[in-house]
């Protein structure tokens, strides 16, 4: 797994450094290439790890104080909002902008809804208006209740 000890994130710390508002931070830490290598080598798991521990002390350095949005925005380029959830729910206080930041990537999320339904045997000759023609050559068949 890649880790913060390999990757330099010079990038992100310069992009936070700089920042007058939390989404430019989002939007250049989106296109940062070490942020990118770190979210597709992580599982979420382990950069929902990374981040509760980043966040459980008070930023000592700009590197510290970076390392928690790197995280977050990492988890974001995953496309799992259920880890995402249980990040925007961890204790940011020791970071200004990690509430909101972590709110607004879980509305920027996709939704994605699974749903089951009970499927329908249907028979090859189902009985239809036009004699002759089988099930399978209607795109779609309404069936009486």
């Amino acid at each position: 797994m890649t880790d913060r000890k390999v990757l330099k994130f010079e990038a992100a710390m310069q992009a936070f450094a700089l920042a007058n508002t939390p989404l430019f931070v989002v939007r250049k830490l989106r296109s940062d290439p070490e942020v990118l290598a770190l979210s597709a080598r992580s599982s979420p798991e382990h950069l929902l790890d990374k981040l509760n521990t980043s966040l459980s002390r008070k930023p000592r350095s700009l590197r510290s104080a970076v390392m928690p949005y790197v995280y977050l925005v990492a988890l974001f380029l995953k496309h799992d909002p259920r880890h995402l959830d249980l990040a925007r729910r961890l204790d940011g206080s020791h970071h200004d902008w990690y509430n909101y930041i972590a709110n607004a990537l879980f509305q920027m999320t996709p939704v994605t809804n699974v749903s089951t339904h009970e499927a329908v045997s249907l028979s090859p000759s189902i009985a239809t208006a036009n004699e002759g023609l089988l099930s399978y050559q209607y795109a779609v068949l309404q069936i009486p209740s």
